[in-house]
């Protein structure tokens, strides 16, 4: 008996929103007003506040590894986006990174968001070489737009592909 296994090559793979990978109950968040649900936002249009200050640190696990080329974040409410995010530093597969390391560490990639990006939902390209098997993603948001003492935002997504192994149910009998 031959089996042969149809596999998609990367170049025909479709690339699109990686919501479905993202495990949104397991979605932990350091500094969060106990009010906002940090899991909403990696799932829809959700809200997730800042607690004391305006920093915040997610901590968003895939279910499998993804490769990520892009990141949009929206946070806009009622016209105001006084307190979305400015800086955001992203850190590939570092889950147990506190405030102190977050400012102090070399991140996988660091972004400055503009008024519209937030506005928009801008989405924003990364180096894609550098995004390659990502099992978590920690987002540090180090300030907003005003220098507000509340941060927010509605929603984060992450674009790029999941790495797929051979699945054992795509085998086919042939001959």
């Amino acid at each position: 008996l031959n089996y042969r296994v149809q596999l998609a090559s990367l170049t025909t793979m479709e690339e699109g929103d990686l919501s479905k990978y993202v495990n949104a109950g397991k979605v932990v968040c350091l500094n969060a007003d106990k009010s906002t649900q940090p899991g909403s936002i990696v799932s829809g249009l959700g809200l997730l506040k800042s607690d004391t200050d305006e920093q915040i640190i997610i901590v968003i696990p895939f279910t499998e590894k993804v490769k990520i080329r892009s990141v949009a974040v929206t946070a806009e409410s009622k016209g105001d986006v006084d307190g979305a995010p400015k800086v955001v530093k992203l850190f590939k597969n570092q889950e147990n990174l506190d405030f102190n390391d977050a400012e102090d560490a070399e991140p996988t990639a660091e972004l400055e968001l503009s008024k519209d990006d937030v506005k928009s939902g801008k989405v924003k390209k990364l180096k894609f070489t550098k995004f390659q098997s990502v099992e978590t993603m920690t987002v540090f948001i180090e300030s907003n737009q005003g220098d507000e003492e509340q941060t927010f935002l509605n929603n984060i997504t992450f674009y790029g592909m999941p790495i797929q192994g051979t699945n054992m149910s795509e085998l086919k009998k042939s001959g």
